[in-house]
Parts: C-alpha cells; structure tokens; sequence
C-alpha cells in the first residue's frame, strides 16, 4: 500500500492546494444566439387563396374563410399548409363554397334578366316575321320547336314559349308600340285623314283610315286604324267609327286638313255624308276626291259609246284560254308565229285602276282653259291622220283589207270615245278648284305668290305653328324667294325639297325659313288619291285567306299595321311592356 501513500510535505501541499483551487474554477458562459421568426410573405397568396396579411402582426397571417389568424412565426409556409387541411377550415371553406356571396348573387341575377330580355326579343322578331310573311299563328309553336330543335346549344332557343295565343298578344302590342310616335304627331301638328269602304258580301265592313302628316321631314302615309262597321254604311255611321278611333287615341279633330275619299255620294254629302260630319267638327276641313277614281269612271263611260265592250271582251278571252291547257298552248305559238314577245293573258278586273298612269298623266294637264272647249264641235275635232291611236291600231289599219266606210265607222268611235271621256272629265275634275290652284306655291319653280300664302293660311289656320304669327311665316316666304335658285334642288320629290329648304342657314348660321318649310310640307299632306286605302285591301286578301277566315278584326288591324309600318327596335321598356302583353291578354 506504499505506493499508494504520497507523502505530503508542506511545499507539496501547497502546490496541491494551489492545484485544487485552480481546477475547481467555473468556465465563463458562452453568448445566446438571437431567435429569428418568420415573417408574411405575399407570394403564398397563390398557393392559398384564402390567405392574407395581418393587420398589425407581421409574423400571423388571417385566413379568410375562418375569418381568424394564423402564427407563421415558427413555420411559416408550413404553417399554413397545416392550417389548410385542418377540420375547421375545410368545413368553413365548404360553407363558403355553397352560399357565395352578395356579389356573385346579383351578377347571376343580372344575367337571368339579360336572358329574358333576349327570349322576349328574339320571340318579338319572330312575330313580326310571321306578320309579314302572312304566315299563320297556328304554325308558331311548330317553328319554335323546330328552333330549339335546329339550335340546340342556344340559351334562347331553349327558353322561347311562343304558340298562336302568344303570339297574338305580341302582335297586338307590337302594333301599339309601332304607333307610338305616330300618334304622337297626330296629336300637336296638321295631318290629313283617308277612308274608303270594303266591298265585302257580309255584314261586316271595313273602313281603313289612312293619315298623312310630316315625320322625320318626310310627308308618308300612315295606317291608323280599321274600324268595321255592322250593318247599313251609311255616312253617319261611317263618321262614328271614324270619331270613336280619333277618341281611343286621342287626336282632335282641328289639327285635320283635309278629307281623301272616293267620290261616292256618302262620301262626299254636305249634309248626311262623311265629309258633311265631318265639317261638324271642323269647319276648316276640305275634301280632296280621288282623281284616279274620276279618270277610272271617265274611261268606263268613254268605253261604254264604243261597239264592243271592251271589258267584257276581256274577260271573257280570259276564261277562255283559262278553261283549256290547249288554247293556252295555241296561245303561245300563235305568239312565236308572228315573232312577238310571249305574254300570258291577265285577268282583267275593274278595280284595277292604280296603275293608270299612262291614262292619268295626259289627262292631268287638263287646265282651266280647258273647259271652255266644246268637243262635239266639228271645228274643234281632229282628222281621221291626226287623231291620236295605238302605232299598233294604226298599222293594222294599214295592213286589212277595210272598206272606207269601215274605216269612217272606226274613227268615228274613236272621236266617240274621246268625246264621251272628256266631256265626263270636264264636268267632274276639281280644274277650277281653289285651294288646287294656290296649293301651286308648293313648286319652288312658280315664283313669288305671296297671295297663295295668304290664302291658304286663311284657309287652313292649323297650319300656323303654334308661337309663330303671319308677319314672321310672311317675313320667312320673303328670305325664301331672295334665296339663289342655283343654290335651290332641282329635281326630286316637293317634301324632300323642302326638308333642304328648311335646312338652309344664313350668313349668321340661323335657318333661313323652318317654319315656311314645314308648312309648305303640311300642304303637301293632302292626299290626291284613295290608292292608299286600296293597298289595304290588297293586305287584306293576303293576309285573310281561306286558311285564316277566322281571323278577328283586332287581330287583322294589328297584322296590318306591323306589315305597313315596318320594325322598331325595342327598347328596354318596350321588352318590359311586351313581356306582360300576354298575361295581360288573359287577364282581359
């Protein structure tokens, strides 16, 4: 155990004491190192969606969907990952996901009405294409289902509804829209009004009313209305129906120019006529007669002194190549034979006289003077080679073999005829008329008839504008005649002249003469003609065959309007308006 015992002496105890003491000293601590956290990062926003930077803190982040923050101090990304796939966020997401948001709310809503809009268009249109192709309303749904058929991927197709009862309360109201900005300007400046009675066999008679007046600075013709009449036409029945249309749409009766009819005695009566209730309202009125219908009668009783019915022959040729594929035949290379024109033979009807223009025309240069002419004097009659005849009928004079005594009995006739026509003309056409004679200050080419103005200002008070007095409409006429004749038009219709007239400046930049310009176009309002009133009933026989006998005369008036006064484009309260017609229509 000796060598295991150290001897201490007291120098070694020392150095072991110094020894100890410096084993026993503590190491100095090292230095802590500074704990860095994460902060938001704008990037992870497209990863999740959700997410979005704290308001104050810039080590959370604030989830959306559970509208609560997030730490990311300590994993940051990380963090956020946890957090997405956590019970809690996925239910609110999931919650989130189902109920949307006000937003997207009223943008659904928008676009349902924007598909509503464009169902009532697009079944609007197909209205008003059925209406003017004659089409019947029975076959609307068939087209319709063959639309959703043959556009299978259309929104609108799909959603249109639009069978004969829809249709027709479409049409009914298309027609009233249509005719907004008609009655509008029937109702504060000068208009003319047209009428002429159907010649149907039952009881049930129409009277279209036709109105003329200045829109757009065009003078056209407008369809009103068709009232029937039950029963007796007499005048006073006819004036009522005429009366209760002016009150359903309220256009007085002062603002009326002129009445334009035929020349039928319940027309025309002073006292139990149309035209005679008529000046009852208004005292200004003027009945303007159809001259077409006078020169139509005029050739029937020209025709009438002649050896042979014209007409009758005609007709008769008519039926008798009509009767017979054969003749027809015969008919066609008797016309290769003599090297003409190959024509087919029309049926002649004697209502056909609208396109009389070649018998109207010389016969409107008939003039005051003319009256003073006795044509049953020999003096005043032509020779058998300076009498007026077809080429045709001249050559095939030349070319048979006629006596002289055949030939003096066909010029005779001829002279007969000519006679007979103008005699009637003489008598019955308006030459020595008035208000024809000074509406003349209409041509821009009759210079200055300062009378004319005067008179018919006098005689038609409402075609001075409302707010301008005589002095100013006269002072207007006077800058009218010092304008240039160069700078005037020089062809084209009198209305469109005076739409230039009316739009010429002085030096200044002010209209020269506005007012005069749309008087002037008032005036040439007044109708000349019932031809109007005919087309009418030419729509009518397209429109109410045998197919559609059962059509109602609301129902007709309404077809008629959309085919003679064309499209409108439809606004937003029109879309509205024609989206409740049919429920309304069942409502009625």
């Amino acid at each position: 155990m000796k060598r295991f015992l150290i001897q201490v002496t007291p120098e070694s105890a020392s150095e072991q004491t110094q020894a100890g003491s410096a084993h026993s000293k503590e190491p100095e601590p090292k230095a802590q190192k500074t704990r860095r956290y994460t902060s938001y990062n704008k990037s992870w926003e497209s990863q999740f969606p959700w997410v979005t930077a704290h308001h104050s803190d810039v080590h959370k982040a604030f989830c959306s969907s559970c509208n609560s923050s997030i730490s990311i101090a300590h994993g940051g990304k990380d963090d956020l990952r946890k957090h997405s796939v956590s019970v809690r966020h996925n239910e609110n997401a999931n919650a989130i996901k189902q109920a949307g948001n006000v937003g997207t709310f009223f943008k659904r809503a928008n676009s349902t009405q924007d598909l509503d809009a464009s169902v009532i268009k697009a079944e609007a249109i197909f209205v008003q294409t059925l209406a003017e192709t004659n089409s019947s309303f029975a076959s609307a749904e068939k087209w319709v289902s063959a639309f959703k058929t043959m556009f299978a991927d259309s929104k609108v197709a799909s959603k249109m509804k639009c069978g004969r009862s829809k249709s027709t309360a479409l049409a009914i109201e298309l027609a009233k829209l249509s005719q907004e900005d008609l009655l509008k300007a029937l109702r504060t400046r000068p208009f003319t009004v047209s009428t002429d009675g159907s010649n149907d066999q039952g009881a049930l008679k129409q009277f279209p009313l036709i109105v003329r007046t200045v829109i757009g600075g065009e003078v056209n013709s407008f369809l009103l209305s068709v009232p029937c009449i039950t029963g007796s036409a007499t005048g006073e029945n006819i004036f009522n129906a005429v009366d209760s249309a002016f009150k359903t749409h309220n256009i007085p009766w002062d603002q009326c120019l002129a009445l334009g009819c035929d020349n039928a005695n319940v027309m025309t009566g002073d006292k139990k006529g149309v035209f005679g209730c008529m000046k009852a309202r208004n005292s200004h009125l003027y009945l303007s007669g159809c001259c077409c219908h006078l020169v139509h009668i005029a050739a029937q009783k020209a025709t009438a002194v002649l050896p042979i019915d014209i007409e009758q022959m005609l007709i008769d040729t008519f039926y008798y190549l009509e009767g017979s594929s054969l003749r027809q035949a015969d008919f066609q290379q008797l016309q290769v034979f003599h090297d003409v024109k190959e024509n087919k033979f029309l049926k002649h009807v004697s209502t056909r006289w609208l396109s009389l223009k070649k018998f109207v025309k010389p016969f409107a240069m008939v003039r005051k003077e003319a009256t003073e002419i006795n044509f049953t004097e020999d003096f005043c009659l032509k020779s058998d080679d300076d009498i007026i005849i077809a080429d045709a009928a001249r050559e095939f004079l030349e070319a048979a073999a006629m006596s002289s005594g055949e030939k003096m009995e066909f010029f005779c006739n001829v002279r007969r005829f000519f006679q007979e026509g103008l005699t009637y003309i003489k008598e019955k056409l308006p030459v020595e008329d008035d208000v024809l004679s000074h509406i003349e200050v209409t041509d821009v080419t009759s210079g200055d008839r300062t009378s004319s103005l005067r008179f018919l200002l006098d005689r038609f008070p409402s075609l001075l504008p409302q707010g301008i007095t005589r002095s100013q409409m006269l002072l207007e006429y006077s800058a009218y005649l010092g304008l240039d004749p160069m700078d005037l038009p020089k062809s084209g219709r009198l209305d469109l002249i005076w739409q230039t007239i009316g739009q010429m400046k002085d030096e200044a930049g002010q209209l020269i003469a506005p007012n005069l310009a749309f008087m002037m176009q008032c005036v040439l309002a007044i109708p000349h003609s019932s031809a109007h009133c005919e087309r009418i009933f030419s729509l009518v026989r397209q429109i109410k065959t045998d197919q559609r006998s059962c059509l109602n005369s609301t129902t007709l008036e309404a077809l008629l309007i959309l085919k003679t006064s064309g499209r409108k484009e439809l606004c937003p309260e029109s879309l509205k308006r024609l989206k409740g017609a049919y429920s309304q229509s069942l409502r009625e």
